[in-house]
């Protein structure tokens, strides 16, 4: 039996309601997935439909009312701070359109690093590990000195991944 990677169960996400009809809007009604190692899960909804919102969960960005959020076995759905910092290392997000999370006057290598940095690592052991992270995603070894500018859309996106 394979270990799910990240399960999700009967996830309730609702946001209080202000005003003469105080209470709760429910925007998630018991949300259930499992994903298992080197898995891919495409997520597929119109607009409104709690994409977005089922992300935000999972990071910790969203209030969970209901089921629970198990990333590696472990229960994350109300994770402390601490605990979220930790788990940043394993679980990120890739945006939709990366070019606008990457910030248009640093370098690529610099973009890389800083995550890196974030979790005391040190700046030999960062550079290494950036040079590898672009091997991985196919990009050139130049790229660590050039500008989001200067990549396509699908390079963007291949950044967005090694970060």
């Amino acid at each position: 039996m394979t270990e799910t990677l990240l399960e999700v169960d009967d996830l309730v996400v609702a946001y209080p309601r202000k005003g003469l009809r105080a209470g709760a809007t429910e925007i998630l009604h018991r949300v259930s997935l499992a994903i298992e190692p080197g898995r891919t899960m495409g997520l597929v909804g119109e607009s409104g439909s709690g994409k977005t919102t089922l992300g935000r969960a999972i990071l910790g960005l969203a209030p969970v009312t209901g089921g629970s959020i198990r990333f590696q076995g472990r229960d994350i759905a109300h994770a402390s701070r601490r605990e979220r910092i930790a788990l940043a290392r394993d679980l990120q997000v890739v945006f939709q359109d990366p070019y606008t999370s990457l910030n248009p006057s640093m370098e690529i290598g610099r973009i890389l690093a800083e995550p890196l940095e974030n979790q005391r690592i040190g700046a030999a052991e960062s550079r290494a590990r950036v040079r590898e992270l672009l091997d991985r995603v196919g990009l050139p070894s130049d790229a660590i000195s050039r500008q989001p500018r200067e990549f396509s859309g699908g390079q963007h996106q291949r950044v967005a991944i090694a970060r």
